[in-house]
């Protein structure tokens, strides 16, 4: 208890997780430490949860999803309510044609596009053996038959389908499909669940139906109930995202600037351009524990094997991007161990690197900064790489085939075996020096992640925050070496004066109207990946690698220093030669 007693903000996610748009302290007891929080991109954002999956935001994207009586628009049929359920509840309703022209159905109009998966409840009851399920934007769907419990035909092209028994006669009906053109999911009865719908009405036939829910994805999740406005679930809109990554047992605050998903449909690969590969979409458990995960597969024997993007991302020169996804190695005895990542040729040229999926290590690479988990989540590895574009151009990101860690860059030369294969999840190209956490875009657009922004309304918590105490954090992708020739610095004013600190061999707090004791040379520096100081209250601190390495009085004033960086002599040059920033 020390240090509870000691501490002035005592902030464990653990203890203190909270709800949407708010992070709770557990010291001080009187709300004064919680933090407000807003992000405002509800499906975009991700974390890795307790059970050490990803967790995403969910959303019921039809408003009032059992309340068929009043709220849905019913075409020749009616609906009423009471009726014993799948669950065990009355809450199941009948839907009853009550016309003798073609055309029985309900519907409701969703405004959303892009890849959504479409389940329902239902029962056979009556004349009527089965349910056809369409979206009228696109004119695709599926018949189910609730008789027999199989499925009937395609209408279109659908994704996926699926027919599940739940018991008691009931069945849980799925269709997914990539909805390019907003309309309405339409629940139309079937006399034969096969290929048919619409039939005279004989006034006693009908189905019954409980809990639809129409959401974004590649396959359905536990249904959330809605009303007067869609349903959510999941991580919320504006949630405090905490992390457990890396099979930890206590959360981080996941705290991420706002990036851009560039890569379309991340989850749904047939719009992906394959070169004797073929693809199985939801054949494998993903990191988000739902059987969401494509298999690719080779499909003949030659040196091109592969799946991706090559052109649709645009690039802009002296710009870094970073391209991650997530595989796991096949089942098969010639599953590949390695697999290899590249951007296309356009605006990057011949870059690559080879990653080994039996034992997670970096192969050989070329012109980018690979990168590969530290451990696996639910089996996969991510691995990515990250590199400079060098001309504006138009390009694409690859996943090849390869088992010998060829070092000759995208279509190696491998020739395969038509047996080999792996499995994938979450395609990501995103502008920046590092993969972030997962940004899900079932859309053939992009998809931005609002930036995590975590504030403290009264700031300042004895001394901790306010005007004239400030914290600034660094951390390096490589250890720190030693900052003698080359050094930065970040200048401003403070008490009216010029102030700067330099970062060399140590940290330097040049600030002449003050004096300080012992020095304003704070400790060294050296082999440090993270490094921060913090002043206030006429005392600044230097932490390295999370621990307190040294610490100085200053008198003469408060530090109320308006900062920029900048470099001294020309002297930028360890960014390159000794570390590289990850952030500040």
């Amino acid at each position: 208890m020390g240090l509870y007693d000691d501490a002035s903000l005592v902030f464990l996610p653990s203890g203190g997780a909270g709800k949407d748009a708010k992070a709770y302290s557990v010291k001080p007891t009187d709300g004064s430490g919680d933090f407000t929080f807003s992000r405002g991109s509800n499906l975009a954002a991700t974390r890795v949860g307790s059970d050490g999956l990803i967790e995403k935001g969910r959303e019921n994207l039809l408003k009032y999803s059992n309340q068929f009586d009043t709220f849905w628009t019913r075409n020749k049929i009616n609906a009423d309510g009471g009726y014993a359920g799948y669950d065990g509840t009355n809450n199941a309703y009948r839907i009853t044609p009550f016309d003798t022209t073609f055309l029985h159905f309900i519907y409701q109009s969703v405004p959303q596009t892009g890849i959504q998966t479409f389940s329902i409840y239902a029962k056979k009851d009556g004349a009527y053996k089965g349910l056809f399920i369409e979206h009228s934007g696109v004119f695709q769907g599926k018949y189910f038959n609730l008789q027999q419990g199989v499925l009937g035909d395609d209408y279109g092209s659908p994704i996926s389908s699926s027919i599940k028994p739940v018991g008691n006669g009931w069945y849980k009906c799925i269709v997914t499909l990539n909805i390019t053109t907003a309309g309405n999911w339409d629940i139309f009865v079937s006399p034969d669940g096969l290929n048919t719908y619409g039939m005279p009405a004989d006034g006693v036939s009908g189905i019954l139906i409980q809990d639809a829910q129409a959401e974004i994805g590649m396959v359905p999740t536990d249904y959330i109930e809605s009303g007067a406005t869609t349903g959510k679930a999941g991580l919320l809109e504006d949630e405090p995202r905490f992390d457990y990554s890396g099979g930890a047992t206590c959360p981080s605050l996941l705290l991420e600037p706002s990036r851009t998903q560039l890569m379309p449909q991340s989850e749904y690969f047939d719009s992906y351009v394959k070169s004797d590969t073929s693809i199985l979409t939801n054949q494998a458990e993903s990191p988000e524990g739902l059987v969401n995960a494509s298999l690719i597969a080779e499909t003949a024997t030659n040196s091109n094997h592969y799946l991706g993007l090559t052109t649709g991302i645009s690039v802009v020169s002296g710009t870094t991007y970073t391209f991650s996804v997530f595989i796991k190695k096949g089942d098969g005895a010639s599953a590949p161990d390695y697999c290899q990542l590249t951007f296309n040729f356009a605006g990057f040229g011949a870059i690559y690197a080879n990653f080994n999926l039996s034992n997670g290590t970096i192969g050989t690479s070329s012109g980018v900064t690979p990168l590969i988990s530290d451990s696996t989540i639910n089996g996969f590895w991510r691995c990515s790489i990250t590199a400079t574009a060098t001309s504006t151009a138009n390009t694409g990101a690859i996943v090849a085939f390869t088992n010998n860690n060829d070092s000759l860059g995208r279509l190696p030369s491998y020739l395969g075996n038509t047996a080999s294969d792996f499995y994938a999840y979450g395609f990501q190209v995103e502008e920046g020096s590092y993969p972030t956490s997962y940004i899900p875009n079932h859309s053939g657009g992009s998809v931005t992640r609002g930036v995590d922004d975590l504030t403290s309304t009264p700031l300042s918590i004895n001394g901790l925050f306010g005007e004239t105490s400030v914290t600034i954090f660094m951390e390096f992708t490589n250890p720190l070496q030693g900052l003698v020739n080359n050094w930065f610095s970040m200048t401003g004013t403070s008490l009216g004066g010029a102030a700067y600190m330099r970062v060399r061999g140590y940290w330097q707090m040049n600030i002449p109207q003050l004096t300080w004791t012992p020095s304003p040379n704070l400790g060294s520096l050296n082999g440090a990946t993270k490094v921060a100081v913090k002043w206030g209250g006429g005392v600044a601190k230097l932490f390295i690698d999370g621990q307190e390495d040294d610490a100085s009085t200053y008198t003469g004033g408060d530090i109320n220093m308006n900062v920029t960086l900048s470099a001294l002599n020309g002297s930028f040059n360890f960014a390159k030669n000794n570390a590289n920033f990850k952030q500040i």
